[in-house]
């Protein structure tokens, strides 16, 4: 499937149908059947279809474990829906992580519950499928410790899927760290709160693979945009911002999609939370805007297109951590 058949033309209406349809049969799950539906919208298929295969490898997931495993809890929708999107089977999904967990503690790596399902889930993605290494979770092992290292007091296990996704990079454990160092400290000096939430984003503005002044400047610029509109809900998400960020069309038009997207999703019923719009907003504006620049031709060359392909799988890895976050905020049950 190339990029502009796997974006599908209209991504806040897909989202909808794809919500209603799931939303029939499992209501209650809350924030973790919405951002399933995320992360599933550009799954190929009818609505019905795709939200039938999320059920089928959700159930899958859950026979594949035990309590108190995370895929026991409602975490096992966004899963499933990664999975169906990706094209991978939850059946290969569930043995490969019982055999990557066993890698995780061999390589000293804390435990880090759902959080490590997700990491897990992203280095599958990185390997399209294929067998996770020993290698290869031994870098992510490091690039939590380095990461620890710097911010003691913030960096915890719910940093291993962010680990998972800087390990996608190139160069050492501590190169990559020192350059989500420089993304901490410019987007500090650009008057962004120190804390968490700043962390998150300069985990994330990395895969923009850009230099961090240029990156930190396009971030900088559509926070003073959503300033400019008024959209005090939005300006103060930093990782909505960050998937934002993916974009780079002017922040005039990017702030303003999104801003669309978010007035859409929030007159829906049954309502969403507002952290759950804000995120869904900004995922569903990157989407919509690389669809419309796919269709319109001004990707250049062949190369011009891969590597939009590529910047759109990286905002998708990066959207699937931060409704990690989001909804394990708003589900505190979870676990």
């Amino acid at each position: 499937m190339t990029f502009a058949e796997a974006i599908p033309d209209h991504p806040i209406g897909r989202y909808q149908a794809i919500h209603a349809a799931l939303h029939v049969h499992d209501s209650w799950q809350g924030p973790w059947l919405q951002f399933a539906v995320q992360a599933a919208v550009a799954a190929p298929g009818d609505p019905q279809a795709v939200a039938q295969a999320i059920l089928r490898s959700a159930q899958t997931l859950r026979a594949n474990t035990h309590w108190p495993d995370p895929l026991h809890a409602p975490i096992r929708y966004l899963v499933a829906a990664v999975l169906v999107q990706a094209g991978d089977s939850a059946d290969a999904f569930a043995a490969e992580l019982a055999r990557s967990r066993m890698l995780f503690r061999q390589a000293g790596i804390v435990r880090g519950s759902l959080f490590e399902v997700v990491a897990i889930l992203l280095l599958r993605l990185a390997v399209a499928g294929m067998p996770i290494t020993a290698d290869q979770v031994a870098r992510l092992g490091a690039i939590y410790h380095q990461l620890k290292r710097s911010h003691w007091w913030i960096t915890g296990p719910h940093d291993l899927p962010s680990c998972a996704m800087l390990a996608t990079l190139q160069g050492s454990p501590e190169q990559i760290c020192h350059l989500v160092e420089e993304y901490y400290r410019l987007l500090s000096e650009d008057g962004f709160s120190a804390g968490v939430q700043l962390e998150q984003a300069a985990h994330i503005l990395p895969l923009l693979r850009l230099p961090p002044k240029q990156a930190v400047h396009r971030y900088g610029a559509l926070r003073h945009r959503l300033i400019l509109l008024e959209s005090l809900t939005v300006r103060l998400d930093y990782e909505a911002i960050a998937l934002l960020s993916f974009l780079d069309q002017d922040a005039e038009t990017v702030a303003a999609a999104c801003l669309a997207q978010y007035q859409d999703l929030q007159v829906r019923h049954p309502a969403f939370h507002h952290e759950i719009i804000i995120d869904l907003a900004a995922d569903l504006t990157v989407l919509e805007l690389m669809r419309q620049r796919m269709h319109q031709g001004n990707t250049g060359d062949d190369a011009g297109r891969r590597a939009l392909m590529q910047r759109w799988q990286d905002e998708q890895r990066a959207a699937i951590i931060i409704a990690c976050f989001g909804a394990r905020s708003l589900d505190p049950a979870s676990y």
